[in-house]
C-alpha cells in the first residue's frame, strides 16, 4: 500500500511540472514610469509584482528613488526600497494573466534595443520595463521595452511590443490618479 501511495505522489509530482517561469521567484516583473522636469516635478508610475499586484508611486522632489548602472541593473534591496515607496494597490491581476505576459519576458529580452533618440522637448519620459532577477548576483536586470518622450527607445522583439501594450492598457487603473486635477 505504501509503495502505491508513493508512486502516486511521484506521478502527481510529475505530472504537475511544467515550463512556465514560476512567478513567486522575483518580487517585481514590471514596471511603467512617468518623469518629466519641465513644467514642475512629476515622477510616478506602478510596479508589478509576483502576486499580480499592480502598486503605484507618486514621488515629491527629493525622493530616494533607486535606479538601475549603467548596465541596467539594480540590486534586490534597491527594488525592494523602490517597492516600499509605493503608496497603494491600484488593480490585480489573475496569476494566469500574469503568467502570460511573465513568459514573455525572456523573449522581450533577447530584442534588440534602439540608440537613444532625441526627439522632443519638455514631454518628460514615459518607460515600459521589465525585470529578471539574477539570484547569483542577488540583482535584478532592467530590459527596457519601450520608451516615450524627450529620448525615445524601442526594443524590437515582437514580445516587446505585445508587453508595451499590455502595460499601457494596466495604465488605465493609475494614471489619472496623478494627472487629473482634484475635483
Amino acid at each position: 500500500m505504501k509503495t502505491k501511495l508513493w508512486l502516486l505522489l511521484v506521478l502527481f509530482a510529475l505530472l504537475s511540472c511544467d515550463d512556465d517561469v514560476k512567478i513567486t521567484n522575483q518580487r517585481v516583473f514590471f514596471e511603467v514610469h512617468y518623469f518629466n522636469e519641465a513644467w514642475g516635478y512629476t515622477n510616478y508610475g506602478v510596479l508589478i509584482d509576483s502576486l499580480g499586484q499592480v502598486s503605484s508611486f507618486n514621488l515629491p522632489s527629493g525622493s530616494d528613488w533607486n535606479y538601475p548602472d549603467s548596465l541596467g541593473n539594480i540590486s534586490r534591496v534597491d527594488m525592494n526600497k523602490n517597492f516600499a515607496l509605493c503608496d497603494s494597490v491600484v488593480h490585480n491581476i489573475s496569476n494566469d494573466s500574469l503568467q502570460h505576459y511573465v513568459n514573455m519576458i525572456d523573449n522581450a529580452a533577447r530584442g534588440k534595443v534602439s540608440e537613444p533618440a532625441y526627439v522632443m522637448a519638455d514631454a518628460g519620459i514615459r518607460q515600459y520595463l521589465a525585470y529578471v532577477y539574477d539570484a547569483k548576483s542577488d540583482s535584478y536586470k532592467q530590459i527596457v521595452l519601450y520608451q516615450w518622450g524627450d529620448v525615445m527607445i524601442e526594443n524590437n522583439a515582437p514580445a516587446a511590443a505585445v508587453l508595451t501594450e499590455w502595460l499601457a492598457r494596466m495604465s488605465q487603473f493609475w494614471k489619472y490618479a496623478y494627472i487629473q486635477p482634484a475635483e
